[in-house]
């Protein structure tokens, strides 16, 4: 999980539930002995438990992130914050060529895309990913700024690109009015949430380069982040992992 993203000790604890539900059930109806489960009222004991973990886990109180200094522009945009991620890879190559490299990546390049994209069908609904899906030739960052896909660009310089969105994920609802910068700002509907990513490569020197991006969400208000916070933390794993294989497939690019 590390991997995927820092660690965030309620999804963690989330994923942690939802293991020992499973191994509870199992266990109930198959008692391990050697792991000390003599019954298989045990196994419904360790199944509750899990549920309850999970809870706990989903409803637990947020607890906004304030804002830091730093050089991004993403901070513009969403300084203070509820919930957030930041990946990052110290790639061999100048700033133009790492940002270069990023802007080519392409879906087909992410390996596990389609596949926590169907997962995220099955949990939370929407449009189904049809297997075998002919090949896009657009990069990933190209599409992403089509109408449509629920994304837009907040705004670009030559190391640094911002794109964000709003609505409600959770349900598969963006905000219709918002297409720009200006609307992205304006948006405050209640029971929603407004995000912010970036892309920014920085140079170490050494013909070295740092490509990082960061995830920022803010709720709208109290009810946007309650039901983010529910969201959140049973994505995160594979939020941070699509980030984490964007700034790997970058870095293939250019090896």
């Amino acid at each position: 999980m590390a991997y995927c993203a820092p660690l965030e000790p309620l999804s963690t604890g989330f994923w942690t539930g939802v293991v020992w539900v499973l191994c509870g059930i199992v266990n109930a109806v198959y008692p391990a002995k050697l792991l000390g489960i003599g019954r298989r009222a045990h196994g419904a004991w360790l199944a509750a438990a899990g549920v309850l973990l999970c809870l706990a886990c989903v409803m637990w109180p947020v607890r906004p992130i304030p804002a830091g200094k730093t050089a991004m522009l993403l901070d513009s945009y969403l300084a203070g914050y509820d919930f957030g991620e930041r990946h990052e890879n110290v790639i061999k190559g100048s700033p133009e060529q790492v940002m270069a490299s990023l802007k080519a990546v392409r879906v087909e390049d992410i390996r596990i895309w389609q596949t926590l994209m169907r997962i995220r069908v099955m949990l939370f609904g929407g449009a189904p990913v049809r297997r075998n899906q002919p090949a896009t030739t657009a990069p990933l960052l190209t599409l992403m700024q089509q109408p449509g896909s629920g994304f837009l660009l907040l705004e670009e310089r030559p190391f640094e690109i911002v794109m964000g969105m709003a609505g409600r994920p959770w349900a598969n609802q963006g905000a219709p009015g918002v297409h720009d910068a200006e609307t992205w700002r304006a948006f405050h509907e209640p029971g929603s949430i407004r995000v912010a990513f970036n892309f920014r490569v920085e140079d170490m020197g050494r013909g070295e380069s740092r490509l990082i991006t960061e995830t920022r969400i803010a709720g709208t208000d109290d009810e946007g982040r309650s039901r983010m916070a529910r969201y959140w933390r049973v994505i995160y794993p594979g939020s941070g992992l699509i980030r984490r294989e964007i700034l790997n497939a970058a870095e293939a690019r250019l090896h």
